[in-house]
């Protein structure tokens, strides 16, 4: 019997390949991700910092044209952070959803994968019982022949083996 051949053979491949491509693309959004993390977290450690530079400057006399300069910065520290906020939200739905489309990817090729073992396992029991069958074409007719040999030997000679 010949070998098995995948008929699907050229649309699993492409579902790997696509499910590579897909993780490749999960990946760099990831990266992407932390990035805006790091970023986000950055902006309000230093908004944080600003924060508590002006309240040690509260506490002393200084000059209100001082005061102005830090609420100006942590007015745009804080359209900073807001921002780098909506960049992250913004980062981490496009990771869910390629999450989502590599989850399909992996789903579909584990599909094709699936019915390849299928067809495997049924081309392996066919080619079995194909063998199987030509033993039996083999063997029956000589053993058949060997008993009639038995039967006739037996009934010449008239003793019982």
């Amino acid at each position: 019997m010949k070998a098995f051949t995948f008929r699907l053979q050229v649309l699993l491949d492409q579902a790997v390949r696509e499910e590579e491509a897909r993780v490749l693309a999960l990946a760099e959004l990831q990266r992407k991700h932390a990035e805006a993390l790091n970023g986000l977290t950055l902006a309000e450690g230093a908004r944080t910092d600003l924060l508590a530079c002006m309240q040690r400057e509260q506490q002393q006399p200084c000059l209100p044209c001082d005061l102005l300069r830090g609420y100006l910065r942590l007015d745009i520290l804080t359209g900073e952070c807001r921002c780098r906020k909506a960049e992250e939200r913004e980062v981490y739905s496009a990771v869910l959803q390629q999450l989502a489309c590599v989850t399909e990817a992996m789903r579909q090729r584990q599909v094709y994968e699936r019915l390849r073992e299928k067809q495997a396992e049924a081309h392996r029991l066919a080619a079995e019982e194909s063998e199987h069958k030509s033993m039996e074409d083999t063997v029956l007719p000589r053993y058949n022949r060997e008993l009639a040999r038995l039967r006739r030997e037996t009934l010449a000679t008239g003793e019982i083996r």
